[in-house]
């Protein structure tokens, strides 16, 4: 178990340009944002509540320093020597179907005098 490889990552880049193993994170959820460990951790959407925590590329550190906790995002993973690496952000609007749970789970929990 210890001895397995990675499976290899497809072929995707730039038209014209040079091509690098990798794939495209989409998540909901930053969990949390170190830009000292230069990491990120990220919840995973096809598994409920599960994070994983990403290494970040010094070419990204600055995006970086700009996501939140709780911002959705869209990742550039590329393989470098074995590991996964981010390589850049793109910050996404949260859904609003989403933002709108969330605020009615707000709501919910709020000490409103129409809440008992």
């Amino acid at each position: 178990m210890a001895d397995e490889v990675p499976p290899k990552l497809i072929q995707i880049g730039p038209k014209g340009g040079v091509k690098k193993d990798g794939f495209n994170l989409v998540t909901e959820r930053v969990v949390a944002v170190n830009p000292e460990t230069k990491q990120l951790e990220v919840e995973l959407l096809a598994y409920d509540g599960k994070t994983v925590v990403l290494d970040v590329d010094d070419e990204a550190l600055e995006e970086l320093k700009k996501i939140k906790v709780g911002d959705g995002a869209t990742i550039r993973i590329v393989e470098e020597g074995g590991r996964r690496v981010a390589k850049s952000f793109r910050i996404r609007a949260k859904d609003p179907n989403a933002a709108r749970a969330d605020a009615m789970l707000l709501d919910l929990r709020d000490s409103h005098w129409l809440n008992p």
